[in-house]
């Protein structure tokens, strides 16, 4: 009785894991990934728009994900600007930005004690032969389950995807840093919405892709132990 409620506890851990540390390290994947910065600035013009070389604009946001990633104190940096030399982001931003850094620290410490967790069920697995037999349900049940609150975001982005990004604020930040002001700010200007909504599709084909892979190797493990219990 303890041992099944031990291997329904992994089950269920298990299941629910693996979305979030795909998620999370999709999400990793491309606010990191400098070319990505780079495909979208040269997409939407945003060297021209704000008036820099676009050199200069990739510095700068090589400045920012150092600062991202903690390899980098500060924001306090200057760069050329329409042909003036002037500190790169306002206050603003850069209070914004200590908000953002505080989110993607946590998704890397959350990231790691789930990823550590689904090691230790991973070793645990292979050592239970109950376990080891319904790996391939695991499987379909994890991406089913990570993959259908998705497909309802999604439906309400296509929506309305103004209406969500500010939900999604309105969620994550308990202040108004985030309303900038294009005139002062320059974050809301190499940074605007169709930016993030490039960015956030780039990050769901990532996990859509992950996840329907694993849905496959599943079904075809599900298969295979039908077989082999002789069911099929």
């Amino acid at each position: 009785m303890f041992v099944r409620l031990i291997n329904k506890i992994i089950y269920i851990i298990l299941v629910m894991i693996i979305p979030l540390v795909i998620l999370f390290s999709c999400v990793n994947l491309v606010a990191y990934d400098l070319n990505h910065y780079k495909g979208l600035y040269l997409k939407f013009g945003i060297s021209e728009e704000i008036g820099m070389e676009n050199e200069e604009l990739i510095k700068a946001t090589t400045n920012l994900l150092d600062y991202l990633k903690g390899n980098r104190d500060s924001l306090d940096f200057k760069a050329v600007v329409q042909n003036d030399e002037v500190e790169f982001f306002s206050n603003r931003d850069k209070l914004h930005m200590i908000d953002v850094k505080n989110i993607f620290v946590s998704i890397s410490i959350l990231r790691s004690y789930l990823f550590a967790l689904l090691l230790v069920a991973i070793i645990i697995i292979t050592f239970v032969k109950r376990l080891r037999q319904d790996i391939g349900r695991l499987l379909i049940f994890s991406t089913i389950l990570g993959i259908l609150p998705f497909l309802l975001l999604i439906f309400l982005i296509l929506m309305d995807f103004n209406k969500y990004f500010t939900v999604f604020h309105e969620i994550f930040f308990d202040n108004d840093l985030w309303l900038l002001d294009p005139k002062a700010d320059r974050l809301i200007n190499i940074f605007p919405e169709k930016f993030f909504a490039y960015s956030a599709l780039k990050i769901l084909i990532y996990y859509f892709t992950v996840m329907v892979i694993l849905f496959i190797l599943g079904f075809v493990i599900k298969q295979k132990s039908k077989r082999e219990s002789g069911l099929l």
